[in-house]
């Protein structure tokens, strides 16, 4: 009988103000921030890669903060591989930092096609959908229209394309699991801590599939919110 789980079989989760302090604390660190999201950029496009390596076509559609930016990271890798991109440019006010860098690098590449209409996704022959919309500091409800790009992600996930989150399913509240409309994801890629909503609420069911990747973010300790035992452990511990 299992009387005290070894901790290497727990995830532990996080608050998004622990993700935060860890952020900060890395970018004082770097002496700058883009590294990062070039790092978070370049882990999405391997896990992307690794997945689905005889890919042609993807689109990315892409917020106005971070998390796009880390979106236009993918897209430009992936076209400078010569894959065919259509970047879906769904900021609702120009971007600036470091997502405005990003953006930057993806449009200069030449394989890039930019489209501001959503509705277009319908017809696009992207077999891979980024969705790079919303990103851990979204709190409800949806603004700016972005419920119709969600819709439209779901409906071509539905139609057969694979679908990766940038840090966590948009839509979804990560402090609490929420979300009324709410990416279906076949795999999240979260940064830095695993997130406590991915596993409450409607987060247990829209991430089908969550690795997470620390981008070398500087280890504070913090103690995790919680831990969450997959139940494959207690399958293999009667």
């Amino acid at each position: 009988m299992l009387t005290r789980i070894p901790e290497r079989y727990l995830v532990p989760l996080y608050r998004v103000e622990d993700i935060r302090r860890r952020e900060q604390a890395s970018f004082a660190q770097e002496g700058e921030s883009y590294a990062m999201m070039k790092r978070a950029g370049d882990a999405l496009y391997r896990h992307i890669l690794h997945r689905n390596p005889t890919i042609k076509h993807l689109c990315v559609l892409a917020g106005g903060g971070n998390n796009g930016g880390d979106g236009c990271i993918v897209a430009g890798l992936a076209a400078q591989d010569g894959i065919e991109v259509t970047l879906y440019d769904l900021a609702s006010k120009p971007r600036v930092g470091d997502a405005k860098e990003a953006e930057s690098f993806a449009t200069r590449q030449s394989k890039v096609r930019v489209q501001q209409d959503v509705s277009e996704l319908a017809v696009d022959p992207a077999q891979v959908v980024v969705d790079a919309l919303l990103g851990i500091g979204f709190r409800p409800p949806i603004k700016d229209g972005l419920n119709v790009a969600i819709a439209a992600i779901n409906n071509k996930r539905a139609q057969g394309a694979w679908v990766v989150s940038v840090d966590c399913p948009s839509g979804l509240d990560v402090e609490t699991g929420r979300g009324a409309s709410v990416v279906l994801a076949d795999l999240v890629v979260t940064f830095i801590q695993d997130k406590l909503g991915h596993y409450l609420q409607e987060g247990s069911s829209v991430c089908q599939q969550i690795v997470m990747e620390n981008l070398q973010a500087v280890d504070l300790s913090d103690p995790p919110a919680a831990y969450f035992l997959p139940p494959t452990v207690l399958d293999s511990h009667p």
